[in-house]
């Protein structure tokens, strides 16, 4: 008698052992699904066998969960109304509720996936899950709305046992794992989640009023430099989280300075936004206690059913507390007047004030913090365009700053704002001049970067992206290639922030390796520095490679997605120098490495010519400072 155990958290994982050891399970009449990286650490330190859930989501399962994720998106929008009275946000909390769903969707999509082509493959005589605990339910306003500690897999499981009637057996969870979200790399709460710098200039030259949104970090350094080039003397000044901030803030730098900067008085009583959340809370009331009972199945189980409750517990939640951040920011947007906002992304309380902005005929401008491609099929146009309604396709952009012609042809393909305008790599940076010679220098090993977006089980999307599965085997075949080379050289990982395991218990899913280099935090343009070569799936990193003529290989060993134009390796003929390369065969992929590793040290790339397809002008820089310029 052979059954099946689903482990989805490491508090299942350690539960689930302690009543094997109870004799409540036989650990050798069962096969144990770990379906996340950190369960398969978890049982792997422990010398327990387990399969993962590449073998059960493969690339038909991305095209149908890809599918069905948009079909339930569709339904979500046009039936949960959630537009508000004010004319100034009449879509800000409709897009954010959806959106959020479609994270809940996709995890849905997935789990339900994997149980399904499990329980098909291995036909169990009785499959054995976690019980629901009471942790499992617990509201958030923070982000992300799921984190790894989340178990919903049993609410899955038990469905669809009893739809095909299948005995399933539980066992108690231990409610011993972290409840604080304060260990995940993301910040939420009611912690303010945008920062407002204003740039002023003098009113001589034309501009006097520019609000930048942004969050800090790379953007931000690369948004400021360029617009350094229309006053270098510029002042930045960063909005706090409240009102009273902003006043002493702008207290010190203007110093005698009215001219400059326009005071925002101090809001004392600050009981109108308590008085917003709460009018905010009791309109959201319906929308989220109704009913999709029905209307989101997929493979026989249904998603409202699952997962529903979530969206009084976290998105409900997360509404409320950003309209407190909003109704302040609105305020602050009100009296200080911008002539232009500035914006790298289109979600939340920058929605918010992309419609503002649309409202009093404020230019919104857009330089994406994110890459998007011309879609190759329909998979992939589902998946940019959703991705592009946070960036160029957003209907709040009025100005959009190209930065590459791979983000141009998306906006040919799609349409994009009304404006458009050809930029160059303004957070890509471009610098060249300041990088060191491509040659590597003697006795140095050459460098292979990893930089690979990670999608954690809260952020899932299909076929464009790796599931947290398929990213671990491209790392471990990624190993296995630079431990085979035959020439000095080390591999880096970089980590994206929602590859939240521990750098041990990751290292340990890994083959043997002393090339190895996990790199976990800093800017990733710092890191590119000093790289030879860079291996990706799909992340904004391979247009940052390619501005800054780093040569890219797009290895696919799903045979899934092309991310961009390129040269396809073929085994068997020497690799000519090239910027960007696509690989799907993980045999050839030592022997890929080494030839673009020959064209590194013979110095193929040194002068940049085969990078100037995907860049534009450097001259090109100057139209972004143009836009004020004319003003």
């Amino acid at each position: 008698m052979k059954g099946v155990c689903f482990l989805e958290v490491v508090s299942e994982a350690e539960s689930f052992l302690q009543a094997c050891a109870r004799t409540e399970f036989d650990l050798d009449e069962l096969t144990v699904v770990a379906l996340t990286i950190e369960v398969r650490a978890y049982l792997g330190c422990r010398g327990v066998d387990c399969v993962d859930t590449t073998t059960y989501f493969k690339n038909e399962d991305h095209r149908n969960a890809i599918e069905a994720s948009k079909q339930f998106s569709e339904i979500l929008d046009l039936h949960l109304d959630l537009t508000v009275s004010d004319p100034n946000l009449r879509q800000t909390y409709q897009q954010t509720a959806v959106f959020h769903a479609q994270y809940f969707i996709n995890y849905f999509l997935f789990i339900t996936s994997v149980v399904e082509n499990v329980l098909v493959d291995l036909s169990p005589s009785y499959v054995v899950c976690s019980r629901e605990s009471s942790a499992d339910f617990r509201s958030s306003d923070a982000l992300p709305l799921i984190v790894e500690e989340d178990a919903f897999a049993c609410r899955i499981v038990a469905p669809y046992c009893r739809l095909h009637d299948i005995e399933y057996r539980l066992f108690d969870r231990s409610d011993s794992r972290a409840e604080s979200r304060s260990t995940q790399s993301w910040t939420g709460g009611r912690a303010p989640q945008l920062l407002l710098r204003l740039l002023a200039r003098s009113t001589e030259r034309g501009v006097d009023r520019i609000v930048y949104l942004g969050g800090g970090g790379t953007n931000d350094e690369a948004i400021a430099k360029v617009l350094d080039r229309i006053n270098r003397k510029a002042t930045r000044i960063q909005l706090g989280p409240s009102i009273l901030d902003v006043v002493q803030q702008l207290a010190q730098v203007v110093r005698g300075r009215p001219d400059r900067f326009r005071m925002l008085p101090a809001m004392e009583d600050s009981s109108v936004f308590g008085d917003h959340e709460k009018n905010l809370d009791e309109r959201l009331a319906d929308p989220f206690t109704g009913s999709f009972e029905g209307e989101l199945q997929f493979r026989g189980i249904d998603f409202w059913e699952c997962l529903g409750f979530l969206f009084q517990a976290r998105i409900r939640p997360f509404l409320v507390a950003m309209s407190g951040r909003i109704q302040s920011i609105i305020e602050a947007m009100d009296r200080f007047n911008p002539k232009y906002i500035i914006a790298t992304g289109v979600r939340y309380e920058n929605y918010a004030i992309g419609e503002w902005a649309r409202r009093q005929r404020v230019p919104f401008v857009l330089v994406s913090h994110g890459t998007t491609i011309r879609p190759k099929n329909e998979w992939e146009e589902i998946e940019n365009e959703s991705l592009g309604k946070s960036l160029q396709l957003s209907d709040v952009v009025t100005v959009g700053v190209l930065q590459t012609p791979i983000e141009e042809a998306h906006v040919d393909y799609f349409g994009g704002p009304p404006s458009l305008v050809k930029a160059g790599p303004i957070l890509f940076r471009n610098w060249k001049t300041k990088r060191k010679k491509r040659l590597p220098e003697a006795g140095k090993p050459i460098r292979i970067m990893l930089a690979s977006s990670y999608k954690s089980k809260g952020s899932l999307r299909f076929w464009a992206m790796e599931t947290p599965d398929e990213y671990l085997q491209s790392c471990r075949d990624l190993v296995s290639a630079v431990n085979s080379l035959d020439f000095e050289s080390e591999l880096v990982i970089r980590f994206h922030a929602k590859l939240t395991i521990p750098t041990d218990s990751f290292r340990a899913l890994l083959p043997d390796t002393d090339r190895l280099k996990i790199d976990r935090g800093g800017r990733f343009l710092d890191s590119l520095e000093n790289c030879d070569i860079v291996v990706n799936f799909s992340s904004t990193s391979i247009e940052e490679s390619l501005q800054n003529n780093v040569p890219v290989l797009l290895y696919d060993r799903w045979n899934r997605y092309k991310h961009c134009e390129a040269t396809d390796v073929e085994g068997g003929a020497r690799l000519s120098p090239d910027a960007v390369y696509y690989l799907g065969r993980p045999e050839l992929l030592a022997e890929t490495l080494a030839g673009i590793a020959d064209h590194v040290k013979n110095g193929s790339f040194e002068n940049g010519r085969y990078f100037v397809s995907y860049q534009y002008p450097e001259d090109y820089l100057s139209r972004f400072t143009d836009l004020f310029e004319s003003a």
